[in-house]
């Protein structure tokens, strides 16, 4: 045993003398064995530990809500300019199987104004609804309020806001706890059904099905967009365009309601 335990401390390149390696059956060779086991098992535990370790820090990564923010151009009397705008993403657990949710902020930072909206996609469609909105909304920036102006299937949807709040992040925690008493109709994903409520919907069908879908084109069409929006003694006009390119001005009162569509040609 005394020779055995010098074995186990010796270097590495130190080699067996003749005598004892001779017998392949003897106890130090069945140690050297052992150790070189035990070696290769210690080496795959702190590699699998490593990855494993890697993987948690993915996932708390992917559902800790981490702010996004960035610039978004809005509308104003004067011409184009930026808001800063931010989101959020809601916890997976709040909804449904296979689903999350996104709040977006529009912040307006010398007026405090700020407009706060609600999204769902599916898993792994990020980033989330400030990207859709980007390409397909308009944001108009009054003295009093801000407007979003979007589409939502064969509908005009129009969001309104005159909450204040004194920084961006200050806006997203306000949205955040709107959110929070519905998180039982996010659950039960009631939201789908009943998640325009925060819209005024001002319904477009009246324009005609070509306007919403490819002509001589079976393939599915992106929805309609909002390219323009201008407010004029207390009339606004909403100019959408749709997949083909052509395009409809929608006037709407101060109420949102709608006064008329013509196409333009």
């Amino acid at each position: 045993m005394g020779r055995a335990r010098l074995w186990l401390v010796a270097p590495m390149g130190l080699a067996p003398t003749a005598s004892v390696g001779a017998q392949s059956g003897s106890p130090l060779r069945q140690i050297a064995q052992l150790r070189r086991a035990f070696l290769r098992l210690l080496a795959k535990t702190i590699t699998m530990s490593v990855f494993l370790m890697s993987g948690l820090a993915c996932i708390q990564k992917l559902y800790v809500w981490q702010p996004i923010t960035e610039q978004f151009p809005v509308v104003t009397p004067e011409g184009s300019r930026s808001v800063e705008a931010g989101e959020r993403y809601v916890d997976v657990e709040v909804l449904g199987e296979g689903d999350e949710g996104a709040i977006a902020v529009f912040y307006e930072p010398e007026s405090g104004l700020f407009c706060w909206v609600f999204g769902l996609a599916s898993a792994g469609t990020r980033p989330g609804i400030l990207d859709g909105l980007r390409s397909g909304s308009l944001v108009y920036l009054a003295d009093d309020r801000l407007v979003l102006f979007t589409m939502l299937h064969r509908s005009l949807a129009i969001r309104t806001s005159s909450e204040r709040a004194e920084s961006l992040q200050d806006a997203l925690n306000a949205a955040v706890a709107a959110v929070e008493p519905k998180k039982g109709e996010f659950a039960k994903g009631e939201v789908r059904r009943r998640g325009y409520d925060l819209y005024t919907l001002v319904d477009l069908s009246q324009v005609g099905l070509d306007f919403f879908f490819f002509r001589n084109r079976a393939e599915p069409a992106p929805s309609p967009e909002v390219v323009a929006v201008s407010l004029t003694e207390g009339e606004w006009e909403v100019t959408v365009r749709g997949p083909n390119r052509d395009r409809v001005v929608v006037t709407l009162n101060t109420s949102f309601q709608l006064q008329g569509i013509r196409r333009l040609q």
